[in-house]
């Protein structure tokens, strides 16, 4: 198994556990917000692919293509979100989908370069 088989199949496998985890809550259980500093679990599953989208748009680039600098979107800060559960299972298949072919379009020498983040 080369570096790109073994993050295919590591992406996949999170993103399988994230729908399983997710799979039987409510749209109250995803929304309840804990006392304290904790998200809500629909928050902090919108935070999740928000940012693995993000990484993947303006870092992760073709690999022919230099890396995009700058300020994440505020959409992918730690906030009060309230999405339907349908919704964020649809958009964590599009960024899973999304990110898997990115990853087939490279070779395990484009993923050997070191990148300051």
């Amino acid at each position: 198994m080369n570096t790109v088989e073994l993050l295919q199949t590591s992406v996949d496998f999170a993103f399988d556990v994230l729908g399983m985890v997710t799979a039987d809550l409510t749209q109250e259980q995803a929304d309840w917000q804990p006392p304290g500093t904790v998200s809500s679990i629909s928050a902090i599953y919108w935070h999740a692919i928000s940012y693995v989208n993000f990484v993947l748009e303006n870092t992760l680039k073709p690999c022919d293509e230099k890396a995009i600098q700058g300020d994440p979107p505020k959409e992918i800060c730690m906030q009060e979100v309230h999405v339907e559960l349908s919704e964020l299972h649809q958009r964590a298949d599009e960024v899973r989908k999304h990110f898997l072919e990115w990853l087939s379009s490279c070779t395990p020498a484009d993923l050997d370069v070191e990148m300051n983040t």
